[in-house]
């Protein structure tokens, strides 16, 4: 049941890929395409920087579904957050709370009220347990939609209304397809190539919030690796509130034991 365990970390999406590797700049490849080059990249970046998600408090709901091979459940996500301090999730299926998570940036707490359970570690636990690098920085940028660059040493191509960003530092493999009319992100697909690990991001649904920013209602996160299988998880936000201040409550149950 570790997956059942983990269910609110699958659900905030796996405390993501890092890497610091550089690359020697490519070369353009379509040099009869005034898109499809480097500088051209560099700047649909940029764009993507201007329209960079930021909130210093998120109170939020989703609908939430997780497909994998050891189970299937949905229910309701409940995520907060605290602008690069905090990170609390509860899941609630049919108004009962099932589980509850809360990451700092350098642990993570997990109380599982199905399986009278409890979890808490460091965040260097993820990296030696699942082989993933963790850092609280990027699980935050995927909760607000935002794209993550491992390399950004990328090339660019267009096709109709869409740009795609390629790019592959040796280690890393990475795509990213943007709305050509609003630089938004549509997708981002990251491959950590001699492990055979990658991670999709769909987002769709893009709304105007009431700070004036754009934010994907709609997600779909994709997580595949030999040892894990391949992982599905849907969010559906419903409800969203930014830059106000909310409590993120967590106490373990005395009776509760320690996961292993």
């Amino acid at each position: 049941m570790r997956l059942l365990r983990l269910l609110p970390l699958l659900s905030l999406l796996p405390l993501l890929l890092y890497s610091s590797c550089g690359t020697k700049r490519q070369t353009d490849s379509n040099a009869d395409d005034p898109i499809a080059t480097i500088s051209a990249a560099e700047k649909v970046m940029q764009q993507l920087e201007v329209n960079r998600f930021t909130a210093e408090w998120m109170d939020a709901r989703a609908s939430l579904d997780l497909d994998s091979p050891e189970m299937s459940v949905g229910g309701t996500a409940y995520i907060r957050m605290q602008k690069d301090k905090k990170i609390w999730m509860s899941v609630k299926k049919f108004g009962f709370e099932a589980a509850r998570a809360l990451i700092t940036p350098d642990s993570f707490f997990v109380i599982n009220r199905l399986t009278n359970e409890y979890t808490a570690e460091p965040l260097g636990y993820v990296e030696e347990k699942y082989k993933i690098p963790a850092r609280f920085d990027l699980l935050q940028e995927i909760i607000l939609g935002n794209p993550i660059f491992l390399d950004r040493n990328l090339e660019l191509n267009n096709d109709e209304d869409t740009y795609r960003l390629s790019g592959n530092s040796g280690r890393w493999a990475s795509d990213y397809y943007i709305n050509a009319e609003t630089f938004k992100l549509n997708s981002m697909r990251l491959k950590e190539r001699a492990e055979n690990r990658v991670l999709n991001v769909f987002m769709d649904d893009y709304e105007l919030t009431e700070n004036g920013q754009s934010f994907a209602d709609k997600r779909a996160v994709e997580i595949e690796s030999t040892e894990t299988g391949l992982a599905k998880i849907t969010l559906d936000f419903s409800k969203l509130t930014f830059n106000e201040e909310v409590s993120m409550p967590f106490v373990v149950p005395r009776k509760f034991d320690r996961g292993k």
